[in-house]
């Protein structure tokens, strides 16, 4: 006698014959034993997928990005790559391809020059020139390990640029988890930017200054297709509040590390 009975394979939730899915868990109810045709299907929806998948996402944050991150903040996610997930591979591609085309060196970052500053020099103030001097070498060395660790900067500080749009947009009751995922898609945005310039780090010149005007660029435009039913000029000013206290609040990160490094030094 055929077995009419069927059960989820995650939950073991009763399910009735034509079901796709388990209503208890969302499990699709017709698994297969993993192979090479399982891995090939999922690879192919999971992350080719035109539809549905990581190229989708990349797809919707440079042709409708503030329309489709509203769109993912109101529920319409089943398309759409995970943000967090999303960074962490771009962040993993971001290393991977800066090694092999650049040897590891990155494109951003700029030291200060110190050699004007003689930290013996007699003048009225000499502990002043020595500190000077001090903050100088130390703001180079924090810069430095950005520089070499610009992916992981950028992971590091998505929470601290979700509170500075939380701040300058409290107006608009959005939560500051909501603005979490927010700000990670933003940043897959600059990562997917600065991708392009490691492509290009040959052939194009002041890439720094380039990749920044491209990335506020694309902020200001996602902010003002998210705040679409608001005043252009309202979003735009408040856009640029968030930025500059986002940047407020890292050059604070960063003196914090230097002083840290010096009261530690002495």
């Amino acid at each position: 006698m055929e077995n009419t009975e069927k059960y989820c394979k995650n939950c073991s939730q009763q399910l009735v014959l034509e079901q796709k899915f388990c209503h208890n868990c969302g499990q699709r109810a017709d698994t297969h034993r993993i192979n090479y045709q399982f891995l090939l299907h999922e690879i192919q929806h999971g992350i080719f997928h035109v539809d549905k998948g990581i190229l989708y996402t990349i797809k919707e944050l440079f042709t409708r990005p503030g329309h489709s991150i509203r769109e993912y903040i109101e529920g319409k996610r089943q398309s759409h790559f995970k943000p967090a997930l999303l960074i962490m591979i771009l962040a993993t591609v971001m290393v991977l391809l800066n090694h092999w085309i650049n040897g590891g060196k990155y494109l951003m970052g700029k030291t200060v020059s110190v050699s004007g500053i003689d930290k013996t020099s007699e003048i009225n103030d000499e502990q002043f020139v020595k500190v000077a001097y001090s903050i100088g070498e130390n703001f180079n060395s924090v810069l430095t390990w950005i520089n070499e660790h610009f992916a992981i900067s950028m992971l590091m500080m998505v929470p601290f640029f979700a509170f500075a749009f939380w701040v300058a947009f409290r107006k608009f009751k959005l939560n500051f988890p909501e603005w979490l995922v927010i700000s990670s898609f933003i940043t897959g945005q600059g990562m997917l930017l600065y991708i392009v310039l490691i492509l290009l780090a040959k052939k194009i010149a002041n890439l720094n200054s380039l990749f920044f005007i491209c990335l506020f660029g694309l902020i200001f435009w996602t902010m003002l297709q998210f705040f679409n039913k608001s005043g252009k000029i309202s979003v735009a000013l408040r856009t640029f509040l968030a930025l500059f206290i986002y940047y407020a609040i890292f050059v604070g990160i960063v003196l914090v590390f230097i002083f840290a490094i010096i009261f530690k030094n002495r």
